[in-house]
């Protein structure tokens, strides 16, 4: 099953959800659009999810009940701020570096997903 990169704003919605099964159907099927999408549709998605507010809700996720859910977050966040997925990675890696590093330290768990988290965003955040 293929997601078009036009169903990110409704994903994002879900997100939001009070609900956690929905959050992580909704982030699973946005790491398979994000894990597929290149060129002009990595463009389309990373201006969609940075001016929809979608990386703080996304470093929100980072801190949530369900481990499916925080490592799929994290697969978002990567393939987002990848080169080869966006070719304007860097405005993302710009605007989500203060609000996944603040999620980041939020978070005290010594989980592997969360050792994971802080040496992904950690060192990047000083170099971006």
């Amino acid at each position: 099953m293929s997601v078009p990169v036009s169903a990110a704003p409704e994903l994002l919605d879900f997100l939001s959800s009070g609900d956690a099964e929905e959050r992580e159907v909704s982030i699973g099927l946005l790491a398979e659009l994000v894990a597929s999408a290149y060129g002009k549709d990595g463009v389309v998605l990373g201006e969609i999810v940075r001016d929809t507010g979608g990386l703080e809700l996304l470093s929100q996720l980072l801190s949530d009940v369900s481990e499916q859910t925080r490592l799929g977050t994290l697969q978002v966040l990567v393939n987002l701020c990848s080169d080869a997925v966006d070719p304007n990675s860097a405005k993302t890696k710009r605007a989500g570096c203060s609000s996944t590093a603040r999620a980041c330290r939020c978070s005290s768990s010594p989980s592997r997903t969360t050792r994971t988290r802080r040496c992904w965003r950690a060192p990047r955040c000083r170099t971006w």
